[in-house]
């Protein structure tokens, strides 16, 4: 049997099948986003971790151990700042959230060739841009971080303990490097962010935490 979840932004959705693609099983739970403050957009992780329990249980019922591969898709963009362990520090920064609209000005200022490199216009709710927020508005918990990851991310090392992303997530956080195809490196320290904030990634088909 084969598990997807799927992380949205309001709910999470588990499905069951089997190898020869027949449903065999359905679940979704849902939970807040929250605005403290005009134009954010912010969720709890723990909140993601038990919907996801809430929707597999309903999902796979009794089969879990019958379960071979699980495959994870959901939302993109956001910031979820966790210590070593995968702990957030504080909540998420999701694709929705418009805060980091004045931190867009320090990409516009970027070499001609770096901003190349990212192959994307700079957009609030991607997470280089509330990166920058993070960095100057919150400086307790963008110090004490050791990953910055995607909710995906999140979700994959809440599972297995190792911090990892992809490039079809990477792709798209304002700090990769398209051409290259790798972390935008020069980009990040141009912008004066951490390096050591980026997982490292995992190109199709690897499987990080397999």
């Amino acid at each position: 049997m084969l598990l997807g979840l799927d992380l949205g932004t309001s709910s999470v959705k588990a499905l069951l099948m089997a190898e020869g693609g027949a449903i065999l099983g359905e679940g979704s739970a849902s939970y807040a986003v929250r605005a403290p403050r005009p134009g954010w957009a912010e969720s709890t992780p723990q909140d993601w971790w038990a919907a996801v329990l809430e929707a597999t249980g309903a999902a796979v019922g009794r089969r879990g151990a019958e379960v071979r591969a699980l495959g994870l898709s959901g939302q993109m963009h956001g910031v979820v700042l966790v210590d070593e362990l995968g702990l957030p520090l504080r909540p998420a920064v999701i694709w929705a959230d418009a805060r980091s609209g004045a931190e867009l000005a320090a990409y516009r200022r970027l070499d001609e060739d770096l901003g190349r490199q990212l192959a994307n216009p700079p957009a609030v709710g991607m997470a280089g841009p509330s990166l920058l927020w993070l960095r100057d508005q919150e400086p307790d918990a963008y110090t004490s971080a050791r990953w910055a990851l995607r909710p995906k991310d999140w979700l994959r090392m809440r599972m297995t303990g190792e911090a990892a992303t992809e490039p079809s997530d990477a792709s798209a956080t304002l700090l990769y490097d398209l051409l290259a195809d790798d972390w935008a490196y020069a980009v990040a320290e141009n912008l004066g962010l951490r390096t050591d904030l980026l997982p490292r990634w995992f190109p199709p088909p690897a499987s990080p935490g397999r």
